[in-house]
């Protein structure tokens, strides 16, 4: 989720970049928070019930059902968005989850432990980010401990309406 709020932060630089002022500069930050999405798609839940933020009930039916759980942080908060069934649903998923958020500004993907499915993923994402390039970025221990591995996400900022 802290690429999401780095999205924000560059946001604010390429505005003082082109010389706006720090009124400017903050009320660009500003106008980048409610185009800034984050996107998650855990391989396990195991991690979750560990680190105490699901019951062993829905830890142990999840993994009965080997579901993957895709999240969505809104207001600094991971939230439950969907479920898919398999891996390779939930990634499509995420891709479908870009493609509604069109047009973007930025992109990112991370990942805990499977640096090649992050890397793929964003070759497949790369078409959608015309004018630019998709970050890759690995998640840190602390919150990788919680995430648990084969983590993917996706960190995207929208365009401005109007703008092109």
């Amino acid at each position: 989720a802290s690429l999401g709020l780095g999205m924000v932060a560059m946001a604010a630089n390429q505005a003082a970049q082109r010389g706006a002022s720090l009124d400017e500069v903050v009320k660009e930050a500003q106008l980048a928070i409610p185009r800034v999405r984050f996107f998650g798609l855990l391989d396990t839940l195991e991690y979750l019930e560990k680190g105490g933020r699901i019951g062993k009930a829905q830890a142990f039916v999840g993994s009965l059902l080997h579901i993957k759980p895709l999240l969505i942080v809104r207001d600094g908060e991971v939230h439950p968005l969907e479920r898919a069934r398999t891996r390779a649903k939930g990634i499509d998923r995420l891709c479908e989850l870009v493609q509604e958020h069109m047009p973007l500004e930025d992109l990112a993907v991370v990942y805990t432990t499977t640096p090649d499915d992050a890397q793929a993923l964003a070759q497949r994402l790369n078409p959608f980010l015309p004018n630019g390039e998709v970050f890759l970025s690995q998640v840190g221990p602390v919150v990788g401990t919680y995430l648990g591995p084969g983590v993917l996400g996706i960190a995207l900022r929208r365009q401005m309406a109007g703008s092109t």
